[in-house]
């Protein structure tokens, strides 16, 4: 179990409890000076029975733990944990860089990556949102995240090889982790892609940003060892498959590696099967609603005799 804040900056405000502690005990050292030359405590004493617990102890008590609590609330306090899910946000991320046009894989690495990430999203519940990336140099936002999975298919059908920029795997996967961030379902990106970055972040930023953000990311790998020629500047060029790369990228966020052509299982074998996902809590409501039960219960007691007897 983990907890995360929206708002951590804010959390500084519980350094002052420590000063209002001693303000609280400065007023009341004050007010007891003023009881003391008024009051009879062995008669009050006689008439109320002598408290357990001292009023000005419950008092301070319960206004320190309402203080603490608005500040949690404030900070957009979440609890993580890992559980059962039968609901899912899934950001389909495909490579569409030149090195997808090689041929080591028949029609061509981008057709078979289409087509990978088609029967994903046939296999998927009703209750799936998905969006969908392409990238090359940059990625792009081909359809956001949306309930009508006939929509996420189109976006597929429709992606093109980008023979131009390169290739930017932390980018695409910066891309996936912020076009999920706002959903309070599990959260999950499936990269489709040979593996290889040649421009931008390197891969292990993107990786640290997505596990920031609880997001888990599975791997598909597209291609050969052995390789595939592409045309680049009109020279012929050998790309291959990098499989150490996207097992690194999903074993860090507690994803799954598969390699397409595995025919003993499908490509979704394993994302779909995992059962526990981390799943995010928000407790600022719950926390208002304390607070609120705190509040009422301190007005109440200032109707009793904890109200004006130190």
């Amino acid at each position: 179990m983990e907890i995360s804040f929206d708002q951590p900056a804010l959390l500084w405000l519980v350094s002052l409890i420590p000063l209002l502690i001693a303000a609280y005990v400065y007023n009341l050292k004050l007010k007891y000076r003023e009881t003391l030359l008024f009051s009879n405590f062995e008669a009050l004493e006689h008439v109320t029975g002598p408290a357990a617990i001292p009023s000005h102890v419950i008092q301070i008590t319960l206004n320190i733990l309402i203080f603490t609590l608005l500040v949690f609330a404030a900070s957009g306090t979440n609890i993580w944990y890992v559980g059962p899910v039968s609901e899912i946000d899934l950001a389909i991320v495909i490579d569409t860089s030149a090195s997808m046009s090689a041929e080591d894989i028949q029609p061509a690495r981008i057709e078979v990556a289409k087509n990978a990430a088609l029967d994903f999203v046939e296999e998927l519940p009703s209750s799936a949102r998905v969006a969908v990336i392409s990238f090359a140099g940059t990625p792009f936002l081909e359809q956001p995240l949306t309930e009508d999975l006939s929509k996420a298919k189109s976006s597929i059908k429709s992606l093109k090889v980008n023979p131009a920029g390169g290739t930017d795997v932390a980018s695409a996967i910066i891309t996936a982790t912020n076009t999920l961030s706002s959903s309070s379902r599990p959260k999950a990106a499936i990269l489709i892609t040979d593996g290889v970055s040649t421009v931008g972040l390197p891969v292990g930023d993107g990786v640290e940003f997505a596990k920031s953000h609880q997001v888990i990311i599975h791997t598909i790998g597209i291609g050969t060892e052995t390789g595939g020629g592409i045309l680049s500047n009109q020279d012929e060029k050998l790309t291959i498959l990098d499989e150490n790369t996207l097992i690194s990228i999903s074993n860090s966020t507690s994803g799954t590696y598969r390699r397409h052509g595995n025919e003993q299982e499908p490509l979704s074998a394993g994302i779909l099967s995992t059962n526990f996902r981390s799943i995010s809590v928000k407790l600022t409501p719950t926390l208002i609603l304390v607070v609120i039960a705190l509040i009422l219960l301190v007005w109440t007691l200032s109707f009793t005799k904890f109200s004006g007897i130190p």
